[in-house]
């Protein structure tokens, strides 16, 4: 989660390697009492390519740390 909340942070890794994915859902506009149905991600980074973390945010603004 961010840390004010808005984001829910996903990383999804692959067995031992220092790759992932990094996705996103706008938690602030869930409805959670009326969801219906899987909740709506973005799939930023949808390629194991490098290891990408999750840093800080200043509203949409998102930094993530990329490591290869």
């Amino acid at each position: 989660m961010s840390e004010d909340g808005q984001y829910l942070i996903i990383e999804i890794s692959q067995d031992c390697d220092p790759v992932n994915l990094f996705y996103y859902c706008e938690f602030s506009k869930l409805d959670l009492k009326n969801l219906t149905g899987p909740i709506p991600v973005v799939k930023l980074i949808d390629e194991f390519k490098a290891k990408f973390s999750y840093v800080t945010n200043e509203v949409s603004l998102v930094q993530i740390l990329v490591s290869k």
